[in-house]
């Protein structure tokens, strides 16, 4: 059964002024201007294995990496990889970006007030085995970078940060029920006890009775992306286990080098949903 959040609601109040929200992805060009300098914190947990053809992303070389330009995405090795390391700017963009002010931005993402927690927990893969044919270098995410990740979001809010949520617009798999013995979901519950929403990407696959991992922890909450019309995307997957749905398809956001693009995925969709938790209705979220 899908864990009860009634008593869990998150503490952001209107544009999240005073919390922060955690984007864990293939880091965040801490730099750009939708962020207004509201990169709190940055980490990076990040594989070496020659047996994956896989290297760390963290800017050092090294697996683990903390402080200022650990997660930024134009600093390191993601510099070198183009658009492949993109994805987390476009997502802490529509969680946390500021338009005010701003040429060319869009006007704000769902909490612009809040500050972020950037953490890298990709890898460089460079082989087709992994990345599909003629698609290497590609990036992709251990668990266990995911986990550690999540583990340092949990200190921070030990510490006193008020961590509202930790994104994760990433996933694996097909799961028609949940999946108890994933190894992330004891940090998810854990998280959740602290009053951290663990809110995670339903995928993309366009199952119509499944999610992919980590979405299928009864703790997380999970999400599916809808059109500009309210329609369900095609590539949505969707079931028993989702949580929410949400805007998921020609999403302007930040993007390195100081721009804005448009993006589709359920990974779009993913950083607007500590929205309704800002929200004084204390049911649980409604069940797909």
């Amino acid at each position: 059964m899908r864990q009860d959040h009634r008593l869990r609601t998150l503490p952001i109040p209107p544009a999240g002024a005073g919390t922060a929200i955690a984007v864990l992805d293939t880091g965040v060009a801490t730099k750009h201007p939708f962020f207004g300098n509201r990169v709190k914190t940055e980490a990076c947990y990040s594989v070496n294995d020659d047996s994956y053809g896989a290297t760390s992303l963290c800017p050092g070389g090294t697996t683990e990496q903390q402080g200022s330009g650990s997660a930024d995405s134009e600093a390191g090795p993601c510099a070198t990889m183009g658009d492949a390391c993109s994805h987390g700017t476009h997502v802490a963009g529509i969680a946390a970006g500021d338009g005010t002010g701003v040429s060319g931005a869009p006007v704000r993402g769902v909490a612009p007030g809040a500050d972020l927690i950037a953490i890298q927990v990709f890898s460089r893969f460079d082989s087709d085995d992994y990345c599909g044919a003629g698609a290497s270098p590609c990036v992709l995410s251990f668990t266990s970078s995911q986990i550690k990740g999540l583990e340092k979001v949990s200190a921070l809010k030990t510490a006193g940060t008020n961590v509202a949520a930790a994104n994760l617009s990433l996933g694996a798999g097909r799961w028609t029920s949940e999946c108890a013995s994933d190894p992330r979901k004891l940090i998810i519950d854990n998280l959740l006890t602290q009053g951290v929403a663990t809110v995670v990407a339903a995928g993309n696959n366009g199952y119509t009775d499944a999610v992919s991992a980590p979405g299928c922890v009864s703790s997380a909450v999970t999400v599916g992306a809808t059109t500009d019309d309210d329609q369900l995307a095609t590539f949505t997957n969707r079931g028993p286990l989702l949580d929410y749905f949400a805007p998921g398809t020609n999403i302007v956001s930040s993007v390195p080098g100081g721009g804005y693009a448009s993006l589709n995925g359920t990974s779009m969709a993913t950083p607007t949903c500590p929205a309704p938790w800002r929200s004084s209705d204390r049911r649980s979220p409604p069940r797909a």
